[in-house]
């Protein structure tokens, strides 16, 4: 019998109602056809609708129709759009390339090159996975930094202690290649089909020793524990890498940076990589109980268990002759707060969550946009904004009290710019010291927040409170730099050099760090095929 495969979207259901019989009758009655006549439906994309209205599961849905039944005109559906085919590159001439870096963007870089058939060898100057877990614990509960294994450094990237989120804007066809890679290597069957997709740290520790194992059996050698400390270029090309194992030649290098590598932006500037800087935002992290978060999206609904732990994206525009975004990032339902400092004199959070969001509190970044301009009053240069960083960083250290202590200050407080009493206890393992915050940054920032913070408290009664708590400082939203690059991927002023990802100024997060390097790579094995 001939069918039709046809995409429907906005199919909806109650959310206690048992998909298997409600969604075919659903989808039937939208497209208009006799419910006889869907031979068969293929999840796409599923979310959670609560929208001042009882829940309701939502579905994006390709179904096969026999071929003699149309859907009705006015239903929205269109022919299922075809799969995006990477190219199955076999490379003619074989070049040695050197990764640097083994967070998702060199980390899929790595696989995309293994794939073609080139030699590769992936740098990174942290640790294994395993090794690196327990470098963090020694960080969170006893306040013991390595500077080369942390939260920011080591195999997995920035991202392995987060709350995993694989939600992306962009609407790169790559997207679904990386879903079905870390599918592929372990992560939950939802994430294929979620609209707003996570892992949980707990998931990616053991999803990233997967991909390792995959990049070794294709023959990627892995250097850990081996940093980057010169370059050697010669008329505007890459001959080697000067690293803590020794010197490295390589006919490529991808460079797949995390947002930290300060010392290695400098040592490639001096070199004569093209580096400009780039806005980014700086805030705090806010904390509040789960159960009000709940509340304030679900109403009565909250406590239901097919409900799952609530998130949150607020945004809000401030000021009039320069408009600021403030808004919230990286929602870590169920989370705790982490410090991620990478020296032993500042104290910098973020947060993270494990994949089942159980736990009693949620936390947020809470930030406001900073671009080159504001920088100027902490230099001049394309590094001037990791001097803007710096400054909180090493303030909220010392207000902090050492130990990566971090200064705090709860939400209503902060607003009449009162120092809080005795605070409440928090996720945040290393402590909290009651402070003004409002010295962490410059007056704009602050001012901003306090602007914005009563939008927010509109949209969700609540927020400010005493139980909600500001913990500073967050400042490593993404690189406060980019690294220009053509259309081919390669640096402006290094003809073999190739910058990619969050490091770079090319991504900001998992997913879009991920399709970077699969596109970077993809070039390098096209020229080469």
């Amino acid at each position: 019998m001939a069918t039709k495969i046809w995409r429907a979207s906005g199919v909806a259901i109650d959310f206690e109602a048992d998909e298997a019989t409600a969604l075919t009758k659903a989808v039937a009655g939208q497209l208009g056809v006799p419910a006889n006549s869907v031979m068969n439906t293929t999840l796409v994309k599923r979310s959670l609708d609560a929208r001042k209205h009882r829940p309701r599961f939502v579905y994006t849905l390709d179904v096969e129709l026999k071929a003699t039944i149309q859907p009705r005109k006015g239903s929205q559906a269109r022919e299922a759009p075809k799969r995006l085919q990477l190219p199955n590159l076999r490379v003619r001439k074989r070049e040695h390339i050197g990764v640097v870096g083994a967070g998702p963007a060199g980390l899929f870089a790595a696989l995309t090159l293994a794939r073609a058939g080139l030699e590769v060898t992936l740098i990174e100057r942290g640790k294994p996975v395993e090794g690196r877990a327990k470098d963090v614990g020694a960080l969170v509960n006893r306040g013991h930094l390595d500077p080369e294994s942390n939260v920011c450094f080591g195999e997995g990237g920035a991202g392995t202690w987060s709350d995993g989120k694989l939600v992306t804007r962009i609407g790169a066809g790559e997207v679904r290649t990386v879903l079905e890679t870390l599918h592929e290597f372990g992560a939950p069957d939802r994430i294929l089909v979620d609209a707003k997709p996570h892992l949980g740290t707990d998931k990616l520790v053991k999803l990233i020793r997967t991909f390792r194992e995959t990049l070794e059996a294709m023959g990627v050698h892995i250097l850990y524990g081996t940093r980057v400390d010169d370059i050697i270029v010669t008329d505007g090309v890459l001959g080697a890498l000067e690293t803590t194992a020794g010197r490295l030649d390589f006919d490529r290098a991808v460079l797949a940076l995390g947002h930290s590598s300060r010392d290695l932006y400098t040592t490639l500037l001096a070199r004569g990589v093209e580096i400009v800087p780039k806005p980014f935002a700086v805030g705090f992290r806010i904390e509040h109980p789960q159960a009000l978060i709940n509340h304030c999206q679900f109403g009565e609904f909250a406590e239901h268990e097919r409900i799952p732990a609530a998130d949150y994206m607020l945004s809000h525009q401030v000021g009039r002759q320069k408009v600021r975004g403030v808004y919230s990032f990286c929602m870590c339902p169920g989370g705790v707060i982490l410090p991620v400092a990478t020296c032993a004199d500042e104290v910098v959070v973020n947060g993270m969550s494990n994949a089942s969001r159980s736990g009693r509190w949620a936390n947020a970044a809470m930030v406001v946009t900073v671009d080159p301009e504001d920088f100027l009053a902490f230099g001049e240069g394309p590094l001037a904004g990791v001097a803007l960083q710096r400054s909180a960083e090493t303030k909220a250290a010392l207000l902090g009290g050492g130990g990566f202590r971090a200064p705090a200050q709860n939400v209503a407080d902060f607003m009449t710019g009162k120092r809080s009493g005795e605070l409440r206890k928090t996720t945040y393992r290393p402590g909290i010291q009651s402070e003004d915050l409002s010295t962490l940054y410059p007056a704009f920032v602050i001012e901003a927040l306090r602007e914005a913070l009563p939008a927010f408290e509109r949209r969700m009664p609540g927020f400010i409170s005493n139980e909600a708590l500001l913990i500073g400082v967050e400042t490593r939203t993404s690189a406060p730099i980019r690294m220009p690059r053509g259309e081919d991927f390669r640096s402006s002023w290094v003809s073999n050099l190739y910058p990619i990802g969050e490091g770079a100024g090319y991504a900001g997060g998992i997913v879009s760090a991920a399709v970077d390097g699969i596109r970077a790579a993809t070039q390098i094995a096209c020229e080469l095929s």
